[in-house]
């Protein structure tokens, strides 16, 4: 259920506010989400910095499918994860309870950016539980670590806690180029000029997301040799991504996923379902509106 001062996605032009929606319980921490549609449940993994209600923006109302878009632990009003494990394995664990906690049975699964680690290791952990993946910008292969250092540098145990409380109070003499920078090298759209940023970087989700970084390769190193992905999986990338190349982590995507579908969006950047809204509803909608026939499933 979504709510404040107008419900439902189209509402985030008209406010900047946080976007109100329920909360539920995993292993006795609250977890909070947003809930659009009836139907087979998919649910949508913000990534790294974000918000549940950032990526269903990209996901009107469709018929036959029920989005639902949490805030994952440690972001906007979901608690952290107890014992702290931001990486792809401890999310992949707290999203098995969570769709467990949901009592929605098989659902789909739409993860962006870095969440596609832990879609990636809840596929291998439980297949079962999922009738599809859809990969949107996927970062997955173990990076070296250049990757955002401002980032990390501002979860650091002591030069990050003297940092992490005063970005919300900055941001607002950097809100535009710091969106210009997250949509590059696409526009921003007018929507977003709205989008509660300030609620994104609160102290508890940038440590949350700096520990998200850190703790990414080690995981994904120790998992990527064992890797088998044999449900239906589909990656939607961008040609203009500089975040998460194409070129570095689909070979890597390729040889870990039986039924892989690559779908290239060309000058699309790393924000893909808001640069390309279309095509990403397109390609979520056809993995997750009728089960598709074994023998279709070919790579692109």
């Amino acid at each position: 259920m979504l709510s404040h001062a107008g419900s439902g996605p189209a509402s985030l032009t008209k406010r900047s506010r946080p976007l109100i929606g329920d909360v539920i319980s995993v292993d006795g921490r609250g977890v909070h989400y947003h809930s659009l549609g009836h139907g087979l449940p998919v649910v949508l993994l913000h990534g790294n910095g974000s918000l549940g209600e950032e990526i269903l923006r990209a996901f009107p109302e469709v018929p036959g499918l029920r989005w639902i878009a949490p805030d994952r632990p440690g972001y906007g009003y979901s608690a952290p994860l107890r014992d702290g494990r931001n990486d792809p394995q401890g999310l992949a664990r707290w999203l098995g309870r969570f769709i467990e906690a949901l009592s929605v049975g098989r659902c789909g699964l739409v993860a962006h950016s870095l969440a596609a680690g832990a879609a990636l290791c809840l596929a291998q952990r439980s297949p079962r539980r999922l009738t599809g993946l859809v990969l949107l910008a996927p970062f997955c292969r173990p990076t070296p670590e250049r990757w955002m250092p401002a980032l990390r540098l501002a979860a650091a145990p002591r030069f990050g806690a003297l940092v992490r409380p005063l970005i919300p109070r900055i941001l607002p003499f950097f809100r535009h180029s710091i969106l210009q920078t997250m949509m590059a090298p696409n526009g921003v759209p007018p929507w977003m000029e709205y989008f509660p940023l300030e609620h994104a970087v609160q102290p508890e989700s940038v440590l949350t997301a700096g520990a998200e970084l850190v703790q990414f390769n080690d995981t994904m190193e120790a998992a990527q040799d064992r890797l088998c992905i044999r449900i239906p999986t589909t990656a939607v990338v961008g040609t203009g991504d500089r975040t998460a190349d194409p070129e570095w982590h689909l070979p890597w995507l390729e040889a870990r996923v039986e039924h892989l579908r690559i779908i290239r969006c060309p000058g699309a950047g790393h924000a893909i379902h808001h640069a390309m809204p279309q095509a990403v509803r397109e390609a979520v909608v056809s993995a997750f509106a009728a089960p598709a026939p074994r023998s279709s499933l070919r790579r692109a």
